[in-house]
């Protein structure tokens, strides 16, 4: 598939067995009406400069059970390894989220690409660790395919208008992401990686927004 290939408009209605994974996601990060300070660089861990150099190969390890990251879905208690992260630049604010998975769910309209990276592994009394993204981005098609096609792939505004992005940079600061573009950039195996564009908004009702851009190499769940 060459680059630049857009799927169906944004009027479509959200039906097909995807449904289920947007409302996770909207209930994950849609609740927030408060305003929320922008975090900043005296509020948000620094992150050394080589935090995310790449090596010359992708990583290849698949999810294992003493793995230190959070559960992979659709495993027996598999845990996401080393190597995997996404980094988030919002505004002045900039996160490394050390674990990271994404998986690809295919329906009769295309398929559904999950990204979820958090900061840490869950707490012991159930607690989503901070800072945390996710994204539920449904990817329609002229014609079938598997996610290997999808390498290559950039994805606009259009494309991303059903899309439902959330980003929590604490326990109580929620920001509402509109995806303005997205670039698969390779689909393997045991890796999915690409960048992430757009616009965030402290809650629904917040009238100023805050550019971010994520870069992930994502373990591939199952």
């Amino acid at each position: 598939m060459a680059p630049g290939s857009r799927p169906g408009g944004a009027g479509g209605r959200v039906v097909g067995p995807w449904a289920l994974a947007l409302a996770w996601c909207l209930a994950a990060t849609a609740g927030c009406t408060e305003w929320l300070e922008v975090p900043g660089p005296a509020s948000d861990a620094a992150v050394a400069p080589d935090a995310t150099a790449e090596s010359a190969s992708l990583p290849s390890l698949g999810a294992r059970a003493d793995a230190p990251g959070p559960l992979v879905p659709s495993t027996p208690g598999l845990r996401v390894p080393g190597g995997y992260w996404a980094r988030v630049r919002l505004d002045v604010a900039d996160l490394l989220l050390p674990h990271a998975w994404a998986g690809f769910l295919e329906t009769e309209d295309g398929l559904v690409l999950r990204i979820e990276a958090v900061g840490g592994p869950a707490s012991g009394d159930g607690a989503s660790p901070t800072p945390t993204l996710r994204a539920v981005v449904p990817i329609r098609l002229p014609e079938p395919a598997a996610p290997e096609a999808l390498g290559g792939l950039t994805l606009g505004p259009e494309a991303l208008a059903e899309a439902v992005v959330g980003l929590r940079t604490t326990p109580r600061s929620s920001w509402l992401v509109t995806p303005e573009r997205l670039v698969i950039e390779a689909v393997g195996p045991q890796v999915v990686k690409g960048t992430l564009e757009g616009t965030a908004r402290r809650g629904t009702r917040s009238p100023s927004s805050r550019p971010v851009r994520v870069a992930f190499v994502a373990l591939r769940a199952p």
